[in-house]
């Protein structure tokens, strides 16, 4: 195990403890049967607070462990209980690439992006989204609200036919010209410092 269990002492009950991270950890443990186990005993709970749903994995490595998990029959609710999340958690990890082109999920494979980001990635056609996703990487911004920013800049030509608005509420004409114009410009200064490595 890389990294130990992360404990408490529980306060309501003298003698045990309350895991605080690493509850995949666990579980592997379990199924292994495993007797015992390193832990880190965290003893000032003022200090650092420990969060059970805190994930390293990029979002996109996330959903394909998911449908690997899904693929070998583990049910949603089941993976949904062992991570202590709510099945519609599960549900809309598992459905994240649908709508989006291989080439944008290449690219932001590893990255931490925001679920939601990829809510506005679905409404651009294959061509937009990778260069959203240029975008978001070179910028290093995968945020909802920048996103939602490169989804109002983007062309009617490049957007899917009937996926809604794409316009942020209280966005003027004036400003969404703007940000056209300011992601066109991104767009040609990335592609020239892209020919120039």
């Amino acid at each position: 195990m890389v990294e130990p269990l992360v404990v408490a002492k529980d306060r309501r009950s003298p003698g045990k403890f309350i895991l605080l991270d690493g509850h995949m950890r666990l579980e592997v443990l379990k199924e292994l049967e495993a007797a015992d186990a390193l832990c880190l005993i965290a003893n000032d709970d003022e200090a650092y607070t420990y969060n059970n749903r805190i994930n390293r994995l990029a979002i996109i490595q996330e959903h394909r462990m998911i449908l690997k998990a899904v693929e070998r029959g583990v049910s949603e609710d089941r993976l949904a209980a062992v991570l202590n999340v709510n099945p519609d958690n599960i549900r809309r990890k598992r459905r994240l690439l649908d709508g989006i082109c291989a080439d944008a999920a290449s690219l932001l494979e590893d990255k931490h992006v925001s679920i939601n980001s990829f809510d506005a990635l679905r409404k651009m056609l294959p061509e937009r989204q990778v260069e959203a996703a240029e975008l978001m990487v070179a910028m290093n911004n995968f945020t909802i609200g920048y996103a939602r920013t490169l989804l109002a800049a983007t062309p009617e030509s490049q957007l899917v036919p009937g996926k809604g608005s794409r316009t942020p509420r209280g966005v003027t004409e004036e400003q969404l010209s703007l940000m056209r114009r300011e992601s066109a410009s991104l767009d040609r200064d990335f592609r020239l410092i892209e020919e120039t490595y």
